[in-house]
Parts: C-alpha cells; sequence; structure tokens
C-alpha cells in the first residue's frame, strides 16, 4: 500500500514537472510586439515609443528565429525608416529622405532645406568633446550636410536619450560638480543635467552658430532599447505620459525647421 502511494506521488509529481515545462515553454512564445501610439500623446513621447518599438521587433526576431545578437545595421535601417515616416506625417510641406553620413535631409521642391542627425545615445566614442571630432560628430555631419548645400544653421541635432552619454570628468570641467554618471542621471539631480545640457550645447556655438536651437536632447535616464527590453520581458517600464521630458525637444526643433522657406 505504502509503497503504491510513493508510485502514485511520484507519477503526480513528473505529470506536475511536464505541465511547468510545457507552460513555461508556451508562455516563452508569447511576448509583446508592439508599443502603442495614441494621437493623445506629445511628439516626445510618440518618437520615444517609435523608436523604442524598434528595438523591440529586434527583440521579438532574435528570440524567433534563434539569433545570438541584434543586428545594428538592421536596427539602424529600421530606425531611419521609421525617423522618415515620424517626421514626414508631421512636417508635411517637406520631403524627408535619407541621406550620407545617417542624416535625414528634409526638402521642399526637390531642394535640401535642413538636416537631422539623429543618435540614439552619444555612447562612449562621443562622450564630452569627443562629439565634436568623432566620426559621425559634429563636423564631420556639418561637412556632409555641405553636401547637400546645407550651411551650419541648417544642421539639427538630436539626441534620444542621455544614458551611456555622460562624462563625469566633463561635467565636472563645465559645472565645477564631481559627481558619478549614475547620480547624475538620477531624478532627484534633474536641475543639475539640465545646467550640463545647456553648457554642453552652449560649448558647440562655436560650430554651430545657434546651438541651442539646433541641438536637442529628448530623455535623461531612459533609453529606447531599455525601455524595449524591459516591455518584452514583462518588466515595469516608465510612465511615459507622465515622464518629464527634456525641453526644449522635439516639438521646438520641429517648428524651427517647419519655418524653413
Amino acid at each position: 500500500m505504502v509503497k503504491t502511494e510513493l508510485q502514485l506521488k511520484r507519477i503526480a509529481d513528473s505529470l506536475e514537472k511536464l505541465i511547468d515545462i510545457l507552460t513555461t515553454s508556451q508562455n516563452d512564445n508569447v511576448y509583446p510586439t508592439n508599443i502603442e501610439c495614441d494621437k493623445s500623446q506629445s511628439k516626445e513621447e510618440e518618437l520615444f515609443q517609435l523608436a523604442a518599438n524598434v528595438y523591440l521587433q529586434e527583440a521579438k526576431l532574435i528570440k524567433e528565429k534563434g539569433l545570438s545578437r541584434k543586428s545594428a545595421v538592421r536596427v539602424s535601417n529600421n530606425l531611419t525608416s521609421t525617423f522618415i515616416d515620424f517626421f514626414s506625417s508631421h512636417l508635411s510641406d517637406f520631403e524627408v529622405v535619407s541621406g550620407t553620413c545617417g542624416l535625414l535631409i528634409f526638402k521642399k521642391f526637390g531642394v535640401a532645406k535642413a538636416a537631422l542627425r539623429i543618435y540614439t545615445d552619444l555612447g562612449f566614442g562621443h562622450r564630452g568633446e569627443r562629439w565634436i571630432d568623432a566620426k559621425n560628430g559634429i563636423k564631420e555631419v556639418i561637412k556632409e550636410a555641405h553636401r547637400y548645400g546645407l550651411d551650419q544653421e541648417y544642421v539639427y541635432f538630436l539626441v534620444l536619450s542621455w544614458k551611456n552619454g555622460i562624462d563625469n570628468q566633463h561635467v565636472k570641467k563645465l559645472l565645477g560638480v564631481d559627481i558619478s554618471n549614475k547620480e547624475m542621471l538620477s531624478p532627484h539631480n534633474k536641475d543639475l543635467l539640465h545646467q550640463y545640457t545647456y553648457h554642453y550645447i552652449s560649448m558647440l556655438q562655436k560650430y554651430l552658430s545657434i546651438a541651442h536651437k539646433q541641438v536637442f536632447f529628448l530623455a535623461r535616464e531612459i533609453h529606447p532599447n531599455v525601455y524595449a527590453q524591459h516591455v518584452f520581458e514583462g518588466k515595469k517600464v516608465e510612465d511615459l505620459k507622465k515622464y518629464n521630458w527634456i525641453s526644449p525637444s522635439v516639438t521646438e526643433m520641429m517648428e524651427y525647421i517647419r519655418t524653413i522657406n
């Protein structure tokens, strides 16, 4: 009798483990495929979500095909297409096309009127003053824009996130504050980051005559890639509708472009 009960218990335990395995396997194939956008959201929220969606689709592709890592080329191409669609929908007077050096070119009647370079973040190679001379940096982008007949005052820069882009030695140089990169991006230091952003852009006036109307940052500590990965993994994410975007940002930049004749 005891032996029979033990056998039955083992069978029950085995069945329970099998059910757990099957359930886990099924759940592994159930994951978010899109971050919903709506018409009531700000341009800042919309652009961030659209960029995050590109990373989310990439995460989905990796999962489905069993790939080892994300394709930087595929992500870059998909981001470019997404950005073109976004600006085309909001700046209907312009034809928006991709250009060299990662530029978006805004045309009217076939003539280039403005150029925009978007960075998801500045990363190690572009932090601090390195952005000026780096590959795909300030100087190189301005030079490429000249090929489209554009003077430097019609060249715009947008960085989607300060995450990965803070150089604490440069912060110390501009503000005289010794602070870690992580602390710099914490919510309670947002005023300090605002000061750094202002002085950082002011530094670029040597190359961009109206830099404060040409260089923009979108978010502080949140990043579209990280945000998408958290959504994909079912983790808690920032409520973007309540997020305090850096200002001025996307809305103001589009207004500056809109006024170009």
